[in-house]
C-alpha cells in the first residue's frame, strides 16, 4: 500500500472474526471463477433466505438473471465473502449507474427472448405448470418496480426535499448464506458498497429487499415503499419488497471492522475526493 488510503480497495482483501457467530470471513474481490458460485447463492437465498427452487426450477437462467448484469458490466464494484475453508458464503454486487439500467434491460430481453419458448412449449423440458406461472408472474411484476426513480422523488417531496428528479444512483444486490447470517458480514458489504458508490460521484443509493427494513434503516437508509412481489407469492403466503434509499452528504465513516484492518495495516483515514 502507499502512504495514502485513497480508496476503499486498498483494505481488500481482508479477514476478521466475526463477534456475532464467532466465525472468520474473508472479504475480497470478485474473481471470474467466483461466478457460478455467486450464482448458486442467488439461487439458493432467492427471497427471504427461501431458494429459487420453490418456485421455478431453471436454476442457470435465474442465477444468471440476476447477476450476469452486475458481473459483466461491474465487475470492479463486486466482493466475494469465503469462510475458513475458503467457501464462497456471501456476496455484494453494484452498479454506479454508468448506463446500467438500460444495459441490464437489454441482457434481460435477449435472455428472455431466447428461453421464453421452453416455458409455455407444450411438452417442452419446463413446460410445467409451476414455471410457466413463476415466469408470467415475474414479468406482471416488473411495473411495480420499473417506476423506483419516480417512487424515490414522490419520497423526497413528502420530506420538503429537493424538486430535482433523481439523476445517476447506486444500488447493490447481496445475499449470504444461512450460516453466515446474523453477524455482521451484511453491514460490511453495505459499507463496501457506500464508499464505492462515493468514491464514484454519486450521492444517491438504493435497494430493494425482501426483509424487514429496520437493519437497513439503522445503517440510515430510509424506506420509500413496499409492494407485493407477485412473482414469490402465494395466496397463502404473499411477499413483499421495500424500496430503500440513502443520500450519502459526507463520506462514508468507516465499519469497526474495516477500521480494525485500517487500524492493523496502520494506514492513515480515508480521504475526501
Amino acid at each position: 500500500m502507499g502512504s495514502k488510503l485513497s480508496g476503499i480497495d486498498e483494505l481488500i482483501p481482508f479477514t476478521y472474526a466475526d463477534p456475532r457467530i464467532g466465525s472468520r470471513f474473508t472479504i475480497r474481490k470478485f474473481e471470474e471463477a467466483d461466478r457460478k458460485y455467486i450464482e448458486d447463492i442467488c439461487c439458493d437465498t432467492a427471497v427471504s433466505g427461501i431458494g429459487i427452487d420453490r418456485f421455478f426450477s431453471d436454476r442457470d437462467f435465474y442465477g444468471r438473471l440476476l447477476t450476469k448484469s452486475y458481473l459483466d458490466l461491474e465487475a470492479e464494484n463486486a466482493y466475494v465473502a469465503a469462510s475458513q475453508d475458503n467457501r464462497v458464503i456471501g456476496y455484494m454486487i453494484a452498479a454506479s449507474g454508468k448506463k446500467f439500467d438500460a444495459e441490464r434491460n437489454k441482457l434481460w430481453v435477449k435472455m428472455f427472448s431466447g428461453n421464453i419458448g421452453k416455458y409455455f412449449w407444450e411438452g417442452g423440458k419446463y413446460s410445467n405448470s409451476m414455471n410457466r406461472r413463476f415466469i408470467i408472474k415475474l414479468l406482471a411484476s416488473v411495473p411495480a418496480f420499473a417506476p423506483y426513480k419516480l417512487d424515490i422523488f414522490v419520497h423526497n417531496l413528502a420530506k420538503n426535499r429537493k424538486w430535482k428528479f433523481p439523476g445517476r444512483m447506486g444500488h447493490m444486490h447481496f445475499n449470504i448464506r444461512q450460516e453466515a447470517r446474523g453477524g455482521l458480514l451484511g453491514p460490511v458489504l453495505a459499507n463496501i458498497f457506500e464508499h464505492k458508490m462515493w468514491e464514484a460521484g454519486i450521492r444517491e443509493l438504493y435497494g430493494m429487499i425482501s426483509w424487514d427494513p429496520l437493519p437497513a434503516v439503522r445503517m440510515g437508509y430510509e424506506a420509500v415503499v413496499k409492494r407485493k412481489y407477485f412473482a414469490y407469492s402465494t395466496k397463502e403466503n404473499p411477499r413483499y419488497f421495500t424500496l430503500i434509499y440513502k443520500q450519502l452528504n459526507e463520506t462514508p465513516r468507516l465499519h469497526n471492522i474495516l477500521n480494525a484492518s485500517l487500524s492493523s495495516s496502520q494506514q492513515p483515514a480515508l480521504q475526501q475526493p
